[in-house]
């Protein structure tokens, strides 16, 4: 699985269902083989109890991201039941002319550090990818460094 952002930013259905329909085979069920809906492993992860020490609650930045107990997208508050709200998501990422900016980015003659880094102004790779991080992420998981790759989403981006 895959997404090109650039290509579709909406997020994918994939993602953004709550559940999905999936064919089990006989052996993996008594009651024979058939199709079952299921929480979707791909909308979000279940977060353990994270260690205080390497989450710290206090950290002004993203204290907070330890209320949740599974991953969001743009929640619209810090409450551990919070929902993912993947049309705030959606709108965020169709603002971003992520398609334009990979088109300029790849046309610009930009030297590799110019294009690769965020070392000099201007559009460089980097700064759109961090900018789907954010507009993915809102107040959740994606946009905080510790804590994107908790979402199923980071692995498809």
């Amino acid at each position: 699985p895959y997404w090109d952002w650039a290509a579709d930013s909406d997020i994918p259905a994939s993602v953004s269902a709550q559940t999905i329909t999936v064919k089990i085979p006989d052996r993996a069920q008594k009651t024979g083989s058939g199709w079952h809906t299921i929480s979707n492993p791909l909308h979000d992860w279940k977060l353990p109890t994270l260690n205080a020490q390497q989450f710290p609650t206090s950290d002004k930045n993203d204290g907070y991201m330890a209320n949740y107990h599974f991953t969001v997208r743009q929640p619209q508050s810090t409450a551990s039941d919070a929902a993912s709200r993947n049309d705030i998501a959606n709108t965020a990422l169709s603002r971003l002319n992520l398609k334009g900016n990979i088109y300029s980015l790849m046309t610009s003659g930009a030297s590799f550090y110019q294009f690769a880094s965020q070392v000099n102004p201007g559009i460089s790779l980097e700064a759109i990818h961090g900018n789907v991080h954010v507009a993915v992420g809102g107040n959740g998981h994606m946009t905080q460094l510790s804590y994107a790759a908790f979402d199923p989403i980071f692995f498809l981006h």
